[in-house]
C-alpha cells in the first residue's frame, strides 16, 4: 500500500419530510464511468476546488468551514440542480439553465454567486463528520458532510454524467437494500444511513432533534479525520489492512474476515508482532 495525500471534498445529505411525516434523504449511483466508486450509491458531493475559497459563506466559523460549505453547496447544484442557498434562481427553469452553463465552464461559481446574488448562510449545513479515505486507494479525499433540510416543491434533477437513478429513501428501506446486496456503500455512507435510521427510530426524528443526529453522525472513531482501520464492505465481510512485507513501494495488504458468528480470516500473514496482535473490528 502507498499513501496518496487526500484531495479535499464535500458531501450533503438531502433529508426531506413526506406527507405522512417521514423522514426520507436523498442519495443516487454514481455513474458505472465515473472515475471514483463507480455504480456505489452516495449522497451529493464532490472535491473541492480552489475557487471556492473565494466564494462568501455568511455564519461560517472560519475560512476552512467556508470553503467546505461553498463547495457543498456548488456540488449540489451542479449534480442536482438544486441551490442551497438564497438567491434570485427561483424559477427551475432558469436555475438549471445557469446550472448548464456551469458545467459547460461559460460560468463559473462564483460568477454565478455575484450575478444571482447567492447568499451561502453555514447555517443551512448542519455538519455531519469528517472522513478520510483509507491509505492505498488510489483516490483519497478528506470529506466534510453535511445535513442540510429540503423545503419547498423543488426536485433534484441529476446531471447524468456523475450520478444515476436518483431516490428519496427512509434510512430503513436503504439499510435494507444494503442487506440484501442491492446497493453498494463505503464506510462513511453506511455510518450516515445507520445514524439516521437510529434518529429516526428512537424518536429525535419526530423532534427535529437536528442536534442529536449530528451527535449520531459523529459517533464513530473514523468521523473525526482519521482514516477508518477496516471497511465493511458488505454484510459479513470485512477488510482492513496488515502491515507485510510486501513488494515495495507497498508496504500493507489486506487481510478479510468472512461470516458473522464464525469467522473465516483471508490472508492474515504477517511477521511483525504488533501488526499480529492489534485489535481487529470483531
Amino acid at each position: 500500500m502507498t499513501s496518496v495525500v487526500p484531495k479535499y471534498a464535500s458531501a450533503v445529505i438531502l433529508l426531506r419530510r413526506n406527507e405522512a411525516g417521514d423522514w426520507r434523504f436523498f442519495w443516487a449511483r454514481r455513474a458505472q464511468a465515473a472515475p471514483f466508486l463507480g455504480g456505489y450509491h452516495a449522497f451529493l458531493g464532490g472535491r473541492r476546488d480552489p475557487e471556492d475559497e473565494q466564494v462568501p459563506v455568511r455564519h461560517a466559523t472560519d475560512p476552512e468551514h467556508a470553503a467546505q460549505c461553498a463547495c457543498a453547496v456548488r456540488e449540489v447544484f451542479e449534480e442536482a440542480g438544486i441551490l442551497l442557498a438564497e438567491s434570485r434562481l427561483t424559477a427551475p427553469e432558469t436555475r438549471l439553465a445557469v446550472r448548464a452553463d456551469l458545467m459547460a465552464g461559460r460560468l463559473t461559481f462564483a460568477e454565478v454567486c455575484a450575478r444571482f446574488a447567492v447568499e451561502i448562510d453555514a447555517r443551512r449545513l448542519i455538519p455531519g463528520g469528517r472522513w478520510v479515505t483509507p491509505v492505498g486507494v488510489p483516490r483519497r479525499y478528506d470529506t466534510t458532510f453535511f445535513v442540510s433540510r429540503l423545503d419547498g416543491a423543488d426536485e433534484p434533477e441529476l446531471w447524468p454524467d456523475e450520478m444515476v437513478d436518483g431516490q428519496w429513501v427512509t434510512p430503513a428501506e436503504a439499510m435494507a437494500a444494503w442487506a440484501q446486496g442491492a446497493v453498494r456503500l463505503v464506510p462513511p455512507t453506511l455510518h450516515s444511513v445507520r445514524s439516521l435510521l437510529r434518529w429516526t427510530t428512537e424518536g429525535f426524528a419526530g423532534r427535529e432533534d437536528f442536534q442529536r443526529l449530528r451527535e449520531l453522525l459523529h459517533d464513530h472513531p473514523a468521523a473525526h479525520g482519521e482514516p477508518p482501520a477496516f471497511i465493511e464492505l458488505a454484510p459479513g465481510i470485512v477488510t482492513f489492512p496488515v502491515r507485510t512485507p510486501t513488494l515495495p513501494p507497498a508496504t500493507h495488504t489486506n487481510c478479510y474476515l468472512v461470516g458473522d458468528r464464525e469467522l473465516v480470516v483471508i490472508d492474515p500473514a504477517s511477521p511483525y508482532p504488533k501488526s499480529r496482535h492489534a485489535s481487529m473490528p470483531i
